[in-house]
């Protein structure tokens, strides 16, 4: 009983912090996303108490890491948010390929309202991670959750 008060805490922990600050900082939605599959995963019964609990301090432990990691690469919270979803995802050289971004973004400043300069955004998110040996299924994969993830964060 006492595990089960302690995980449903940290879970409304986590899902207040991401509610609060996501807007600043987008990088939280995927970090909140995967407390919601530990959430459901464990409601599903698929794991018990004590490894669920194990899961959200690991989540707990990332949100550190990710602000602390943000604090010290001095990154807009837009590119630290790209390169946050592509070191999860494993690129090797994610902050190089995140600064990258950085330039695009700032070619197409309205996309998040404009349907033309997303589609222009898209398509140069895509090739610069093509350009860094991301195959094409999986680059348009993480292209559409960087911009979903941020889009979302607007919201």
């Amino acid at each position: 009983m006492r595990f089960l008060l302690k995980m449903y805490n940290l879970l409304r922990s986590i899902e207040k912090t991401v509610m609060e600050q996501s807007a600043k900082n987008p990088y939280l939605i995927s970090i909140g996303q995967r407390a919601e599959i530990v959430s459901m995963i464990f409601k599903q019964r698929q794991k018990d108490t004590k490894e669920t609990l194990e899961d959200i301090k690991d989540i707990i432990e990332d949100m550190n890491t990710a602000e602390k990691e943000r604090a010290a690469k001095k990154m807009s919270s837009e590119i630290f948010s790209v390169y946050w979803t592509l070191r999860t995802e494993g690129l090797n050289n994610a902050e190089n390929v995140a600064k990258d971004t950085n330039e695009v973004f700032g070619e197409y400043p309205y996309w998040k309202n404009n349907s033309e300069q997303e589609r222009k955004l898209k398509g140069e998110l895509y090739k610069i991670l093509i350009k860094n040996k991301v195959l094409m299924k999986k680059a348009v994969e993480i292209g559409s959750k960087i911009l979903n993830d941020l889009k979302r964060a607007e919201k």
